[in-house]
């Protein structure tokens, strides 16, 4: 007797790490792009990202997407 698995195909990933530039000190930081928790600047304390429940917001900063 013989068993036949079912192939399933694995979901490509979605989820990004993003380097964020604060607008107020210029100061660089890599977050996550779904994060679950507001981001503030370690420099500053501006809010940099919000969560939104799937992508975050970008609040007022510039991003660019690591690989």
């Amino acid at each position: 007797m013989t068993m036949v698995r079912d192939r399933k195909t694995i979901p490509p990933i979605h989820s990004r790490f993003m380097k964020v530039k604060c607008p107020d000190c210029q100061s660089e930081q890599v977050t996550f792009n779904r994060a679950t928790v507001k981001v503030h600047c370690q420099a500053c304390g501006a809010t940099l990202l919000e969560p939104t429940g799937g992508v975050a917001n970008i609040k007022d900063a510039k991003s660019e997407v690591l690989e």
